[in-house]
């Protein structure tokens, strides 16, 4: 069985984390004001892996700011 916890640092260095657009929509005139950036990660065996089990991850090895920098940096790009 794979670990999550020991896939995350390989998921970095592949590139397996990336973005996805939410956008956000002033509700009294439907126009549209901006996108959030939410982040995905698509395994290389696993398929996709939903961020409620990926983020506590993260959050509990101190990884957080690693995955938003590259969120950002892939929103940009």
């Amino acid at each position: 069985m794979i670990s999550l916890e020991s896939e995350i640092l390989r998921a970095f260095e592949e590139g397996e984390f990336y973005p996805v657009f939410q956008p956000l929509v002033e509700l009294r005139t439907g126009r549209l004001v901006g996108f959030e950036a939410l982040s995905r990660w698509q395994h290389k065996k696993l398929g996709d892996i939903r961020p409620e089990e990926f983020i506590p991850i993260l959050e509990k090895n101190n990884l957080m700011g690693r995955l938003t920098g590259m969120i950002l940096n892939s929103a940009f790009a």
